[in-house]
């Protein structure tokens, strides 16, 4: 992403898209595919087009898959937001790493880190 982007902001929010992304599919595949056969059967047997079977069926179904896909994203994407801050990337990142780095930002260091590990734990609802 560097070689592509060079040292921005932007390059930290494409990494971390990238680096999230699939585990989030995922996630929501297995839970779509996790739903019950009957289910999906009884909506076709009443009439249901596949669009309806999706929205009204698997979707509600499949809830807790996606919701644990959003936490585990937003995780994901909260340790890449530090790795940015090792090449430069700026924001909390940048600030916990030049924090531990630094005494005189030590501060700064500490505050953007719990706030890193605050944004984590309310994610997980």
């Amino acid at each position: 992403m560097l070689g592509l982007f060079g040292v921005s902001r932007l390059t930290a929010i494409v990494a971390g898209v990238a680096f999230a992304a699939p585990l989030a599919v995922k996630i929501v595949a297995n839970g779509i595919h996790g739903v019950p056969d009957a289910a999906v059967e009884a909506a076709v047997a009443s009439g249901s087009t596949r669009w309806q079977v999706v929205t009204k069926v698997q979707l509600p179904l499949a809830r807790s898959s996606i919701m644990l896909a959003a936490n585990q994203g937003l995780i994901f994407v909260l340790s890449v937001v530090t790795l940015g801050g090792l090449v430069g990337a700026q924001a909390l990142g940048y600030l916990t790493i030049a924090g531990f780095s630094q005494t005189s930002l030590f501060g700064k260091g500490f505050v953007a880190g719990l706030t890193i590990v605050v944004l984590g734990s309310c994610s997980t609802g």
